[in-house]
C-alpha cells in the first residue's frame, strides 16, 4: 500500500520508510490501524518537547492516509485552526482517532456484514473469561484519570455487558457501546488508556471467537437428510366390505 500524492515533508518521508509502506496490508481500513499503532510508537519518543510540531506531524501523516484512500472517519471533517488552542485540538483529534481505530477493529474483527443487533450464546469458558476480563476492566478505569461523568458512563457500559454475558445472547451492539465509549477516554487519560485498550481488543476476540466457532459448527454440520415416507396406507372402502 502506497501514500502517494500528499506532498509529505522529509521527516515524514523518515518516519514512513519504504519497508513500512510496503508492509502495510492491502485493506485500508487495516492499513489504518497499523499506521495509527505505528504513529503512537513514534509520537511516544518524541512527547518531550514544548511545542506540537510532533503532533502535527502525526496529524497530517493520518489525515493524508485517510484521503488518499477515502476513509469517512470524524478528524477529517475539523482542522486545528477551528480551535481556541492546540491542546484542546489534540484532545479532540486524539478522541477522533482512537473512534475511528476501534469502528475498524471492530468491523474487521466480528466481520463486515455483523449487524448490531445480532447475537451470540457464549459457552461457559468463554463467558468466564469476559467476567475476568470485565473485573480487570473495572479496576483500570478506577484509576483513570478521567471524569466521574466518563468513568460512570464506561461503568454504566460494563454492567450492561456483565448482565447481557449470564443471559442467553450477548449482542454485538452491547460490545460496540462499551468500545465507543472507552473510546472517549483517549483525550483524557491517553498516558493510561493502553491497557484498558489492551482488555477491550481481548473481550472482543473473545466474542468474536464465539462467533467464528458458531459459523464453523454450522458449516460443519451434515447435511440434513429427506427422510422417504412409506407408502400411504390404503382407506377402507365401507362400500365394498359391507354387503348391504
Amino acid at each position: 500500500m502506497n501514500i502517494v500524492g500528499t506532498g509529505l515533508s522529509w521527516y515524514c518521508r523518515y518516519m514512513l520508510t519504504d519497508d513500512f509502506l510496503r508492509s502495510l496490508p492491502d485493506d485500508p481500513e487495516l492499513g489504518f490501524i497499523e499506521l495509527v499503532d505505528h504513529l503512537d510508537e513514534w509520537l511516544a519518543a518524541r512527547q518531550n518537547s514544548n511545542s506540537w510540531s510532533a503532533e502535527r506531524t502525526y496529524a497530517e501523516t493520518l489525515r493524508a492516509f485517510a484521503d488518499e484512500h477515502d476513509l469517512d472517519v470524524p478528524f477529517g471533517r475539523s482542522h486545528r485552526t477551528d480551535f481556541e488552542s492546540e491542546a484542546d485540538w489534540w484532545t479532540r483529534f486524539s478522541e477522533d482517532v482512537a473512534y475511528a481505530k476501534s469502528r475498524y477493529q471492530f468491523r474487521h474483527k466480528l466481520g463486515s456484514r455483523t449487524l448490531l443487533g445480532s447475537s451470540v450464546t457464549l459457552n461457559a469458558d468463554r463467558r468466564a473469561e469476559i467476567h475476568a476480563l470485565i473485573s480487570k476492566i473495572r479496576k483500570v478505569v478506577a484509576v483513570l484519570d478521567v471524569s466521574e461523568d466518563k468513568r460512570n458512563a464506561i461503568y454504566s457500559r460494563l454492567a450492561a455487558l456483565a448482565k447481557e454475558v449470564d443471559q442467553s445472547k450477548t449482542f454485538f451492539g452491547t460490545l460496540m457501546s462499551l468500545i465507543l465509549e472507552v473510546s472517549g477516554t483517549a483525550g483524557e487519560a491517553s498516558e493510561r488508556l493502553d491497557p484498558l485498550a489492551r482488555l477491550i481488543r481481548r473481550l472482543t476476540s473473545v466474542v468474536a471467537d464465539q462467533k467464528t466457532a458458531d459459523e464453523q459448527l454450522k458449516l460443519s454440520a451434515p447435511p440434513e437428510t429427506k427422510q422417504i415416507e412409506g407408502p400411504a396406507p390404503q382407506q377402507l372402502d365401507l362400500d365394498d366390505d359391507i354387503p348391504f
